[in-house]
């Protein structure tokens, strides 16, 4: 299993509320293969839950515990019989996309770095990571993609949290259950039913719980290893609250120390560590983050969404876009709203 070391990026929580229209550049969208897969069997214990709980080691508790607090959005996805000539021009996105292989195959460069993505496989690729790929024309890649982002009490990533890897191979039966949540999510896409959203990203986390059971499969001791990294993280949770709930006033270092409370000198060392960026630093990101959102999930001026977010104008905001993602915030609104990409 290949693994992708990031610098935990945080991708905030927004959803697109139209389903997507997945008709054009010779791709299937939107559609549901007609080949029978396996239904995942429901069963339910006949012991009552404080009985259950005795059986489970503290280490599991905990773990679990942790999982809890993990929320799940689908911003899109779609089902590609990829044509002759597909291929995956080099792109950034701001949110994993997870590839579900089914038949054919393709090459992927993720950061510089190449993998092979072969049925019965699947490939999750980074946020903020340059992409590429491309197949065989003799053996059409099919796939299905999932976009989709993460947290960890509604801030931290989790793929990232938990290093998950970037490709892995599941069990049979669990490839046909990642299979069968991806065809639900497109069946809810399509359908708009009321509650749709909900549904998709319940999906989105089955996906999640059965990536990490194949990672623990393979790595046991992943799971005492999380805990060790995400308790130092909930050291930190009135913070996060505190950016969460105030992200678009002027913060201070000594505000931000006074949550925990720590003096800000140790604070500032503290949290550097445990996230891996300075406390500022990491305001900074959250507040794009959090214009990114407003530009994807309204239809909001560029000056009402840098008012929003703590941006003192509009051009502020847009220097900040252009470098940060290489264009204009009105371009990347366009671009990432463009329903016929994979």
């Amino acid at each position: 299993m290949g693994e992708f070391n990031l610098l935990n990026e945080i991708e905030y929580n927004c959803f697109h509320q139209n389903a997507p229209a997945w008709r054009s550049m010779g791709m299937i969208g939107n559609r549901t293969p007609t080949e029978a897969e396996p239904r995942c069997p429901q069963s339910w214990s006949a012991f009552p839950i404080n009985q259950m709980l005795s059986f489970r080691s503290t280490d599991t508790l905990t773990s679990e515990a942790l999982w809890s607090s993990v929320t799940c959005t689908v911003f899109r996805a779609g089902y590609w019989a990829c044509t002759p000539d597909w291929r995956l021009r080099e792109r950034t996105m701001p949110n994993y996309i997870l590839f579900i292989c089914v038949a054919g195959g393709a090459d992927f460069v993720l950061g510089g770095r190449a993998y092979r993505l072969d049925p019965g496989a699947v490939l999750l690729a980074p946020p903020h990571v340059s992409q590429e790929g491309r197949h065989d024309p003799l053996h059409p890649f099919h796939v299905y993609a999932v976009h989709f982002a993460a947290h960890l009490y509604g801030m931290f990533d989790v793929p990232t949290v938990y290093r998950l890897p970037v490709t892995l191979r599941p069990a049979p039966e669990h490839m046909a259950l990642l299979v069968e949540a991806a065809r639900r999510i497109l069946s809810e896409f399509a359908s708009g039913a009321p509650g749709y959203a909900l549904a998709v990203n319940a999906e989105c986390s089955r996906i999640l719980a059965l990536l990490w059971r194949e990672v623990v499969a393979h790595d046991p001791g992943r799971s005492s290893e999380c805990w060790e990294r995400t308790a130092e993280i909930a050291r930190l949770l009135p913070v996060f609250q505190l950016i969460q709930a105030r992200y678009m006033q002027h913060l201070t270092l000594p505000e931000l120390a006074q949550a925990v409370p720590f003096h800000p000198s140790y604070f500032s060392t503290y949290f550097k560590r445990v996230v891996g960026v300075s406390p500022l630093r990491y305001l900074a990101r959250y507040r794009l983050d959090g214009a990114r959102e407003l530009l994807l999930s309204t239809d909001r001026t560029i000056a009402e969404v840098a008012a929003a977010t703590g941006y003192r104008d509009p051009s502020y905001l847009g220097r900040v876009f252009r470098r940060t993602e290489g264009v204009r915030p009105s371009e990347y609104r366009k671009r990432q709203r463009d329903r016929t990409v994979m």
